[in-house]
């Protein structure tokens, strides 16, 4: 007994069998141990040495992608995670040459190939471009790879390569880097400036040139922190609008907007117009903003020259009709002075004078009601209803009488409204002016009116005029650009700068300019109201 256990401990171990000599029960294992090896320059797999043995089953567990080119005709051997890679070429690649499963990619890598196997050397490539065939399709992919000399008695007899088809990363790179550029491109042609301002820090973490050249900062002054930013760059006048709109975005994690004036190079003063998307950090962190600014001065100083423009051009309209307006009474007082000087009669040349008084006084009220139209005050002041219709309406009565216009008006607002009467004077003039251009109709009706009224959006309470028509209404598609600036549905009598004049006017009152219009011959019309905002004292 000790003798046998003896002779089995000190004795040779058997040979093992040609299924246990690859190990593993992946697909490539199964394939090498079935596959006909005697064709091969290998020769059966009973016959292959330790070395060649070790180093395959080393292969066929590696996760990674890893192939095997044994002997000088390079005998191609692969693992599981290399299947991949040769659609089209599994599993006939097994066995054969190198050179004959990538024909395509040996004049790339003979190189490296040749010198790891004649001269031992461990080339190293990452992202290589080495095309291959796909199914029988040529394409371009990238790979990273590393060749290891496996030696055998201190001859190299095989390379070891262990590689990633790293195609996807490059094009991803490439796309990001692409889109990058284009970015660049976008934000270079639109003037923006970009910036990621930590939450963390209250400071931008990066910010590209534009910022550094909207703000006039150099380099050397470093980013912008949150505690200095709006003493050195917003304009003191904006100071706290700029705050209360960084409160509302931090406070509630949301979008930034802020639009007004900044402190630029030799305290130069510009428009800005900044804007930032709020990203929340991990984990409940402070997070990050993430934003653009434009200098808009150039815009401003263009809306601004087109209001001006928009005023002259209703000056213009308004001289047009005030001459008018004069001309019929300067006419009857040219006549009455002419009867009253040919006349002997003393009691008829008193009334004649009389009757030339009357219309001198209504020139004077004419000419007084322009005076208002215009004059322009430095604050806002307290005006009731009545008073800026009735300015509005004697500018326009020649016009309305020639058109056999009848106006009804119903007043029932019982509060002033703060306003800059004006300018408030001028919306009204141009809603009233087109509502006269649009009636063409058998029926003309204007209807002015005025009640107290509520903005249900924000719940402020307030003044609402109405100035409607009884014109063929306006269309669907005219009624959704109606407030854009230049469009206009008159041709070539229109300049389509009257109703976003008067938008933005309202805006800045604080209020709402709305429109509705329905389209008929028979009861077509559109009415405009005007929502302002009570600031002044009660009646």
């Amino acid at each position: 007994m000790s003798m046998s256990v003896g002779s089995i401990r000190t004795g040779n171990p058997p040979a093992p069998s040609t299924e246990a000599m690859i190990t593993g029960e992946s697909v490539m294992a199964g394939l090498i141990r079935a596959h006909d090896w005697s064709a091969t320059p290998l020769g059966p797999l009973k016959g292959w040495s330790e070395t060649l043995i070790a180093t395959v089953n080393l292969m066929l567990h590696s996760p990674f992608p890893a192939v095997l080119l044994w002997g000088p005709e390079m005998v191609y051997l692969y693992n599981d995670a290399a299947i991949s890679t040769l659609a089209g070429k599994h599993p006939q690649a097994l066995g054969a040459s190198y050179r004959d499963v990538f024909p395509e990619a040996w004049d790339l890598v003979s190189g490296d190939v040749e010198a790891c196997l004649l001269r031992g050397e461990t080339p190293i490539r990452d992202n290589m471009f080495i095309p291959i065939l796909v199914d029988g399709v040529l394409e371009d992919h990238y790979w990273s790879y590393s060749l290891i000399p496996v030696y055998e008695y201190e001859r190299i007899a095989g390379v070891y390569d262990a590689f990633r088809n790293t195609t996807e990363a490059v094009m991803s790179v490439r796309r990001l880097h692409e889109s990058e550029a284009r970015l660049k491109m976008a934000t270079d042609v639109a003037e923006l400036g970009i910036y990621v301002w930590d939450m963390a820090t209250d400071s931008a973490s990066w910010e590209n040139e534009r910022m550094y050249e909207i703000f006039g900062r150099t380099h050397e002054q470093g980013p912008f922190k949150g505690a200095t930013f709006m003493q050195e760059a917003i304009h003191p006048d904006y100071h706290e609008a700029f705050l209360k709109a960084a409160e509302a975005a931090t406070a509630a994690g949301k979008d930034f907007h802020f639009e007004g004036m900044i402190l630029g190079k030799d305290d130069q003063s510009n428009w800005i117009e900044l804007n930032g998307h709020f990203e929340p950090g991990v984990d409940g962190g402070p997070g990050r903003m993430l934003g653009t600014v434009r200098d808009v001065t150039r815009i401003k100083k263009s809306e601004a020259a087109l209001r001006t423009g928009e005023k002259l051009g209703a000056v213009g309209k308004l001289a047009a009709s005030i001459a008018h307006e004069i001309n019929n009474p300067l006419a009857s007082v040219t006549n009455l002075l002419y009867l009253a000087r040919n006349n002997d009669d003393l009691e008829q040349i008193h009334g004649f004078l009389d009757m030339a008084e009357l219309e001198l006084r209504r020139v004077s009220a004419i000419s007084n009601q322009t005076l208002q139209f215009y004059r322009q005050s430095t604050s806002p002041a307290a005006v009731r209803d009545g008073q800026l219709f009735e300015g509005v309406l004697a500018i326009y009565q020649g016009r309305l009488q020639n058109s056999r216009i009848t106006v009804e008006k119903r007043m029932r607002a019982t509060r002033a409204v703060s306003c800059f009467e004006g300018e408030i004077r001028q919306v009204l003039s141009n809603l009233v002016g087109n509502a006269v251009d649009a009636m063409q109709t058998e029926t003309r009706r204007l209807l002015v009116r005025s009640r107290n009224g509520t903005d249900w959006k924000t719940g402020r309470k307030g003044v609402v005029l109405t100035v409607a028509d009884t014109g063929a209404g306006i269309s669907p598609r005219a009624l959704r650009r109606i407030f854009e600036p230049f469009y206009t549905t008159k041709g070539i009598g229109g300049t389509g700068l009257g109703l976003w004049v008067s938008e933005d006017i309202v805006k800045r009152h604080d209020g709402v300019l709305r429109v509705r219009s329905r389209q008929s011959d028979v009861d077509g019309g559109t009415v405009f109201t005007m929502f302002l905002p009570f600031t002044g004292p009660a009646d």
